[in-house]
This record gives C-alpha cells, structure tokens and sequence, in this order.
C-alpha cells in the first residue's frame, strides 16, 4: 500500500482512495443492474466515461465520504451513463488530506485532466466541493479496466 502523502501508509482498515479527478460529479450507487454483473454502480457523465473506457483515466478522484471509503484493491467498479458500461477493477486506494495535496502526489493525465492546469483541476474540485467537504480527506482510487 502507497503512504499517504503525509508519508504515513493508512491503517488496514482504513480504505482510502480516489477515482480519476475529472470536473463533474460522480454518484455512488450501492447495487448493480443484472446485465452489469457484481460491482459498484458509478454514473458518470459521457466525457468522463469515455476517458475512463479509453484508458485515459486510470485514477478516479473522490471526497472521502463513508461510502468511499469502502472502496478498496480488488473491487469491482462499474461505470456507467446511458447505455454504455465499463467495469474497472480498483488496484490501490490512496488518502490525501485535501485537493492539492492529491494534486501533488497523483499524475494530472492518469486523472484525467484533459490538458487542463493543475490550478484549474484544483479551482474546478473546490467549486464542486465545498471546503467542509474537502476536509472529510480525497480519495485517488487506481483503476484497471476490467473485461
């Protein structure tokens, strides 16, 4: 497991991660529909899907809520908007404290950031999520696709 970046490795239970930082909202859903297989349900919006079903976006950015942090290595992700689906396996989860601190320890393309700066990847968070939000930790989940 990769240390936090505040260089302490998080506890083993204690599951921490982000799926690929992208400007958009992501809802977490707690089943699956049949035709997805087992997983948890993530809907995305198509041009965040597409970078994901692309092998663009291998990290996934999320606020550290209770429900995130289930999320661990070896889960099965499905992603989805519309009629497209895309399955990932989770590889590591990593904790940072807040926004630019994941920004730092996480590579800007893998997250999916399309050409866009760090300072607007980190603007383009923050107006998504408010400062108290930002403070319950950001996951960086890794991400495999999965057949």
């Amino acid at each position: 497991m990769r240390p936090s970046s505040t260089g302490k490795p998080s506890p083993p239970g204690d599951r921490a991660g982000a799926w690929p930082p992208c400007p958009f909202p992501l809802r977490h859903g707690s089943g699956t529909p049949p035709h997805a297989g087992p997983g948890t349900r993530h809907q995305d919006p198509p041009p965040h899907l597409d970078l994901i079903a692309g092998g663009t976006k291998t990290v996934g950015v999320r606020v550290g809520y209770p429900s995130m942090r289930k999320i661990h290595p070896g889960q099965l992700l499905v992603f989805e908007s519309g009629d497209a689906r895309y399955r990932a396996r989770v590889t590591e989860v990593v904790e940072c404290p807040g926004f630019d601190a994941m920004l730092d320890a996480e590579d800007l393309e893998a997250i999916g950031s399309e050409g866009m700066s760090r300072a607007e990847l980190l603007a383009a968070y923050r107006e998504i999520h408010p400062l108290e939000k930002e403070r319950l930790g950001v996951l960086a989940i890794h991400l495999r696709l999965a057949p």
